[in-house]
């Protein structure tokens, strides 16, 4: 049996210190960090998404940050095959890749194999694609809904990799697995950066604060100014949206602004949360408290990792 990539996830809430720790890890292993944020792969949003700065960057590699323009399209399956190959190339390296960020279901994507049950058939995947090809995905997302109407529901119509795995599970037959098998495609440890709720919660409020004071809303205001629809795909998160809407308004009042992002970043959380709790596997470590420095952290996932 091929051996598993060893690969270390840095999970959590915002606010937690996950990528600090990162930095701190990678520099203790010969480490490279593999963002796993929503808005971090999208250039110029860089307040908003607590991203790394240039200075921080140089301090350990980190990749899939700063990767597309804000228009680009980006999917969840776009993240996986990109996170996939990085982890790969990385342990070719000789190094530990090292997976972090809030975005609960790109780590999920690229640990665990979420296309189905079933083993792709090499010709009915090339007739598909090549229906897709000159047909059009229309065509094939309406098969899919005929076949599938529950998963299609869940298929944007022109997520062309997902409408082709879900043909496949309604007309293949799944594939019998153990009960004993791991999940997951590699040898992951993973680490839950979490705290008590009112903790995390007030870290969310001193951090807004500190974006907001950092240039946020000047940042928002600069992209879209360069031409960037408010559509882009990074305008429609936490925090950036409810700024465009600030701008937008023109008369707002700021005191509302602020309570509005906090309030939208708790109920963030409190989903991040929830996801990373249920990660049976993921070791809990109470970052939030006080009593543990990002050290403190960073040399108790380091020696574990070294242990096994």
């Amino acid at each position: 049996m091929e051996k598993r990539i060893k690969v270390i996830v840095i999970g959590g809430p915002t606010s937690m210190g996950k990528s600090e720790t990162a930095i701190k890890v990678a520099q203790r292993i010969s480490g490279e960090i593999i963002s796993a944020d929503s808005v971090q792969v999208f250039r110029y949003f860089d307040i908003g998404s607590g991203k790394p700065d240039a200075e921080t960057r140089n301090l350990a590699p980190h990749h899939l940050i700063d990767c597309l323009e804000p228009d680009k399209p980006f999917s969840l399956w776009d993240f996986k095959e990109a996170a996939r190959k990085k982890i790969s190339e990385i342990a070719g390296r000789g190094n530990v890749p090292i997976l972090t960020g809030g975005t609960g279901l790109y780590i999920q994507a690229t640990l665990e194999d979420l296309d189905g049950g079933t083993q792709a058939d090499p010709e009915l995947r090339a007739s598909l694609r090549y229906n897709i090809e000159n047909l059009g995905t229309d065509i094939l997302y309406k098969w899919l809904i005929r076949l599938d109407p529950g998963r299609s529901a869940k298929i944007h119509p022109n997520d062309t990799h997902r409408i082709i795995r879900g043909i496949e599970n309604a007309l293949l037959p799944k594939q019998q697995s153990s009960a004993n098998s791991n999940r997951y495609l590699y040898d992951a440890s993973i680490y839950l950066l979490c705290g008590p709720r009112e903790k995390i919660y007030e870290r969310i409020n001193r951090q807004v604060l500190n974006m907001l004071d950092r240039g946020w809303i000047k940042e928002t205001a600069d992209i879209l100014a360069t031409g960037f629809s408010q559509d882009c795909k990074p305008f429609q998160s936490v925090g950036y949206k409810q700024i465009v809407e600030f701008l937008e308004s023109g008369n707002g009042d700021m005191d509302t602004l602020i309570e509005e992002i906090r309030k939208q970043t708790r109920r963030y959380a409190k989903r991040q949360i929830t996801w990373f709790n249920s990660v049976k596997e993921a070791i809990y470590i109470n970052s939030a408290s006080g009593n543990l420095t990002t050290d403190d952290v960073a040399d108790f996932i380091t020696e574990r990792f070294k242990r096994q």
